[in-house]
């Protein structure tokens, strides 16, 4: 019977076993990125509302602004809590649950790419988790002497409303997701792009689109590094983005903004 390959069978490990690989999200940078961009998209909106005061304008950005950021950060903590709370080597990271309102929603476009933030599973059995550092997830992903204040978020959100901004929920359900946060930037001198570090299938151009939302806009170059990808090796598959205009970060908020307020 084992000549007749009855008995005694046995399979690939390599072919049936997933490698996973966790890759944390860069803390201060993620919350810059999107800082930068709300700044400017708030600004923009309550001009375009007639908003004329420079001084009304200001007070109200730093009242408005980080109340959004802590709800991005809050939705990000839970979407990530879903997709690792019961992995064992990262649980215990996520086992803070913060009070949030209902319905709790984030602007439309960090809601899409939050939704996506989830297990990739690439070529070669390999899935890439995103996950949070054990300091970043103990405080459920906020700044540090933060103090997440729902009431104050919801109030930050009717305004938002009023000045055109589309918000909506992420549905913490899916676990799956999609890879525009594992692109990996690179500026060497005055060029930068958006590179593949795994083979260009696995990305998307629409993808490129959700992680300029993070990209900086300033004089030094759009590089803002939101993951830790130094798990992944530093190979070039090519690139989706390369050298984007100045606002792109902001243009790019706009664009889905305005996109899902026609649909």
């Amino acid at each position: 019977m084992r000549l007749e390959g009855k008995i005694g069978t046995f399979y690939n490990r390599e072919n049936g076993e997933l490698k996973y690989v966790f890759v944390p999200v860069n803390a201060a940078e993620y919350r810059d990125g999107i800082r930068r961009s709300l700044d400017t998209v708030l600004t923009r909106a309550m001009r375009l509302k007639g908003y004329t005061d420079e001084n009304e304008i200001e007070q109200r950005l730093a009242v408005i602004t980080p109340h959004l950021i802590h709800g991005i950060c809050v939705m990000t903590y839970l979407k990530l809590r879903a997709v690792n709370l019961f992995i064992p080597t990262q649980g215990e990271r996520f086992y803070n649950k913060p009070k949030t309102p209902a319905p709790f929603e984030v602007p439309v476009p960090y809601a899409l790419a939050i939704q996506q933030l989830g297990v990739v599973e690439a070529r070669k059995r390999t899935a890439f988790i995103p996950t949070l550092t054990k300091a970043d997830g103990e405080s459920t992903f906020l700044p540090a002497s933060a103090k997440w204040n729902p009431c104050g978020y919801t109030q930050a959100v009717e305004f938002c409303k009023s000045i055109g901004l589309r918000f909506q929920s992420v549905d913490l359900s899916v676990k799956i997701g999609s890879s525009w946060w594992l692109f990996r930037p690179v500026l060497e001198g005055n060029y930068f792009e958006l590179r593949c570090p795994l083979p260009e299938d696995n990305f998307t151009e629409s993808g490129s689109v959700l992680h300029t939302l993070f990209l900086h806009d300033a004089d030094d170059g759009p590089n803002n590094a939101i993951m830790d990808l130094s798990a992944i090796p530093d190979k070039n598959y090519g690139s989706m983005l390369r050298n984007p205009p100045q606002g792109i970060s902001v243009n790019s908020f706009f664009a889905i903004n305005d996109d899902v307020a026609q649909v």
